[in-house]
């Protein structure tokens, strides 16, 4: 058998249907609705977050037969359609009363024989993210089925094994999130010199001259439509794309020159540009800090020429302000797709404050921006080590 992971002590290595209570069990068919407190949560691929966390939005499944689908604490969910396959969830309480959608693959773990935060580093694993692409390249769309999943082939320490490892990278993942979260601490920071400077955009009790949106920026929008995907090409950006204040170009969906053209005749990004999530998840907006060629899908495209006017910074941190984001939160259009539209974002009222107090708001930011990437280089470092001990034990 092909290389399964350390394997270096002749431990054995099974398929995870042999290290599961039974089959893959596929989700509930339902549509979903808005969030309902009498009803489960409704976990969709989508609700999946890259680090295996949910998103803070929250919605529930129409119908009322759920019993069938209810999540037990260790249970494991793997994508099994789209350009996420094989993306990962294990449940855990603290999230509540869950039941997943049908376009996931519920395992459950034999505890006797594999702890169930053991499989799921697994599926973090270099090894496992090959073995994802080599089971797509079988079928024309990425997709994989519950009898694919089930002849994963995992290597099974002894229990005492297994615990050790899932403590040692449980450590090294604790640590990291408490880096993550001085991060977020800069920002808000941040946040706060941008409210003591300039006061609430909503109320703008400085009395400054308000401005649309559209009258200051050129606001455009990239495409909705669906390209399709390929192997090679263009990276084709969307909201989940936009991630902790940055784009990332991790798991990006590629798209062909042709496409990337006909998207970029009208909402070509240039450095300094401002992306904001428009469909979906809305809001958190971004500058584009990348020479990198991409193109957009679903994101408004904020293009503000720093002048004495305005700085390109001072409109981001106005769209992302905490009473500025409660304010077109009650302009969002749609049910369960939520959406805010171009006209919309075109109309949004900003106050134009004096580009002297602009600046030096943009030099306080840049030595908050200073710390920051010295937190975001001691992440790296974190994630150098993580990387190596998943090498050392699945790689």
């Amino acid at each position: 058998m092909k290389k399964t992971g350390i394997n270096k002590d002749g431990w054995e290595v099974k398929k995870l249907g042999e290290v599961c209570t039974g089959k893959g069990e596929y989700g509930s068919g339902s549509s979903a609705i808005a969030f309902d407190k009498s009803k489960p949560r409704y976990i969709r691929i989508t609700d999946i977050k890259e680090n295996g966390e949910l998103n803070d939005e929250k919605v529930s499944p129409s119908g009322s037969d759920f019993d069938e689908y209810e999540l037990s604490e260790g249970d494991i969910l793997f994508a099994r359609s789209g350009a996420t396959v094989g993306k990962t969830y294990i449940h855990n309480e603290k999230n509540g009363y869950c039941i997943y959608a049908g376009y996931l693959i519920r395992f459950v773990v034999d505890r006797k024989v594999m702890l169930p935060k053991f499989l799921f580093h697994y599926t973090r694993s270099a090894f496992y993210n090959d073995w994802i692409k080599s089971q797509q390249r079988v079928v024309a769309q990425p997709n994989i089925n519950a009898k694919q999943y089930g002849d994963l082939p995992i290597i099974v320490p002894p229990l005492p094994a297994q615990s050790a490892i899932v403590a040692e990278l449980d450590s090294l993942h604790r640590l990291k999130g408490l880096q993550e979260q001085q991060l977020e601490e800069y920002d808000k920071l941040a946040q706060s010199i941008f409210y003591s400077m300039f006061g609430d955009p909503i109320e703008n009790d400085k009395g400054w001259e308000v401005k649309k949106l559209g009258e200051i920026c050129d606001v455009r929008d990239g495409t909705h439509d669906s390209p399709k995907y390929q192997l090679e090409g263009f990276p084709l950006i969307t909201s989940k794309n936009i991630v902790s204040g940055k784009i990332s170009f991790d798991n990006v969906n590629l798209i062909s020159k042709e496409d990337f053209d006909a998207i970029n005749k009208r909402s070509k990004v240039d450095f300094g540009d401002i992306l904001m999530p428009m469909i979906g998840t809305i809001g958190n907006p971004v500058i584009n800090d990348t020479n990198k060629e991409f193109a957009i899908k679903n994101v408004a495209l904020i293009k503000c020429t720093n002048s004495k006017e305005k700085l390109n910074l001072y409109i981001k941190y106005t769209l992302d302000s905490p009473s500025f984001k409660e304010e077109y939160s009650k302009l969002i259009l749609g049910g369960t797709q939520k959406f805010l539209s171009l006209g919309i974002i075109r109309n949004l009222e900003i106050p134009i404050s004096p580009f002297s107090l602009q600046f030096q708001f943009a030099q306080r930011i840049e030595k908050i921006e200073t710390q920051k990437e010295l937190v975001k280089q001691s992440i790296a470092q974190t994630e150098q080590l993580i990387n190596y001990t998943m090498d050392k034990y699945f790689g």
